[in-house]
């Protein structure tokens, strides 16, 4: 049977609270990183120039219909080869 530790429990409680903070902080800098970086898209879907809006709307279309496996493989892998 599985005896319960609440001393462990409350040994790592504050490594828990710790990883949570940073959990959230890193989802708030990420949402406002794409919060921009949205904007910026979206202000440059909108100009009259018509070469900059077909290249900003192809490269959001190619990016919401990729799956985010695929997107994160590139990012790790295919990338640095690059430099």
């Amino acid at each position: 049977m599985f005896d319960w530790r609440w001393d462990f429990v409350w040994e790592i409680l504050p490594l828990l609270a710790w990883a949570t903070l940073n959990t959230l902080l890193a989802a708030g800098i990420g949402y406002l990183i794409a919060l921009v970086l949205g904007l910026v898209l979206a202000l440059a879907q909108r100009t009259p120039y018509y070469l900059l809006t077909w290249a900003v709307r192809e490269a959001v279309e190619f990016i919401r219909s990729t799956p985010l496996v695929l997107q994160i493989f590139f990012v790790f892998y295919v990338f640095p080869q690059f430099g």
